[in-house]
This record gives structure tokens, C-alpha cells and sequence, in this order.
């Protein structure tokens, strides 16, 4: 199983799309609008319309943002993260402090349409938000609102081997299937030694030309590994 997409419920998708550009650098790749009857049988609500506008980021999350044209509803809900049935959504930034300062400067732009976006948790005080104790010891961020008021959690994860590592352990079967291939390789290269002592011993000269063009294109496979590090 893997996440396929993040959706999102919005009122104007120009002023969506706008906030999740300008701050998160998602980028548009589809916009459609769907009135088909499988629409209808997928949501629930007969007669429906729906505009759906996808955006992905670098990272590879895929944020599907939609606007209902029928039915149509003018209000938002609360946006109070405790009552049940509300969700968020984590986004990792590399510096929380600039970030922040993004942010405010988004939400306070003369003529700049931020629906409900705001801060919710204390982005004024960033010390105050690190986690004190176990594995995601001094990771910080806090809660916010977007323009239709979906919570996004803004989050800037510990640099600790033990908080980089939190929630991406290696399951138990996939651990042991890495073991053994690591033993195989380990007992391929006795092989691949003794390939090379037969070699040597059958066509000593023909050995080294093969493996001085072996040689050769490791050399050629470095140095483009090289230029790609500093692309």
C-alpha cells in the first residue's frame, strides 16, 4: 500500500492553488472539471459537479484540491482540531524559522485574498513548540490554516539519528530479505575471485585487457556520478 493523494475540499481553487504554490512549492499539472454519472457514484451526492485541480510537489506528494459546483456549499466548517472527524496533514521543512517568516509575510500582503489561512499554534514562539522527550526529541512546528481552514502541520523534524529515522523503520521481512542479500553478495565475491584466478590461469593476456576496460568504464561511471552530485 502507498499514499496516492492528499484531497482537499476548497471554495476558490485559483486562491488554493496560489497558497500551496506561493509557500510549499506545489505545481499545477491538471485541472478538469467532471460531471460524468461516476462521479455521482463515487461521492454519494446525485447530480453532482466537481472541479478538480491537481498539484505535486518535488518531494512527490500529490495534492488534489476540489471544488464542488453542485452541490455547493458557502460555508466553512470550525476549525477547531479537537472535535472528531477533523484531520491535518504534516509538511517537512528544512528551516521553520524562514518558513515562518514566509508564512507571515503571505498572510499580511496588502490586497492578498487569505481566506481563512492563519496561524493556530505558537509560530511566535518556536522554542516553546520542541517536542522535550522521546524519539522526535527537538523537533518543532506548529498547527495552521489554510484558506478553506484544513489544518496543515508545519514541522521541522530533529536532526538526531533517532527523530531523522522515526516512522521509517525497516519492517521485520524486509530487514531479512536485505540480510541475505548481502550474505549472497558477500559469497558472490569469493566467486567472482575465483573467476578471476581461473581467467588468469587459462588467458592471463586476455584477462588484463578485459579488465583494463573494466577499469575504464568504472572510471567513466565515477566521473559522471561525480558531475551529477554538483548538477
Amino acid at each position: 500500500m502507498r499514499l496516492g493523494h492528499i484531497g482537499l475540499t476548497v471554495f476558490d481553487l485559483d486562491r488554493s492553488a496560489r497558497f500551496y504554490s506561493e509557500l510549499f512549492g506545489f505545481k499545477e499539472f491538471f485541472r478538469v472539471t467532471r460531471d460524468q454519472l461516476w462521479i455521482e457514484a463515487q461521492t454519494g451526492y446525485p447530480d453532482c459537479i466537481i472541479e478538480f485541480l491537481h498539484m505535486r510537489h518535488e518531494c512527490g506528494l500529490h495534492l488534489e484540491l476540489l471544488k464542488y459546483h453542485r452541490p455547493l456549499y458557502d460555508m466553512y466548517i470550525p476549525d477547531d482540531t479537537f472535535k472528531p472527524g477533523s484531520s491535518h496533514f504534516n509538511l517537512w521543512v528544512d528551516d521553520v524559522e524562514s518558513m515562518t517568516r514566509k508564512i507571515r509575510e503571505y498572510l499580511t500582503r496588502p490586497g492578498c485574498d487569505v481566506g481563512m489561512a492563519k496561524f493556530a499554534g505558537y509560530a511566535h514562539d518556536l522554542g516553546s513548540t520542541a517536542i522535550t522527550e522521546g524519539p522526535q526529541r527537538g523537533g518543532r512546528g506548529y498547527y495552521m490554516r489554510d484558506p478553506d481552514g484544513h489544518t496543515i502541520e508545519v514541522w521541522e523534524q530533529a536532526k538526531t539519528p533517532e527523530a531523522q529515522g522515526f516512522g521509517h523503520e525497516i519492517n521485520t521481512q524486509l530487514a531479512q530479505i536485505i540480510n541475505r542479500i548481502e550474505k549472497a553478495r558477500s559469497e558472490n565475491n569469493t566467486n567472482w575471485c575465483d573467476l578471476i584466478r581461473l581467467v588468469y590461469a587459462v588467458a592471463p593476456d586476455r584477462a588484463r585487457a578485459i579488465f583494463r576496460r573494466i577499469e575504464e568504464k568504472d572510471a567513466e561511471i565515477l566521473k559522471l556520478a561525480q558531475s551529477s552530485a554538483d548538477a
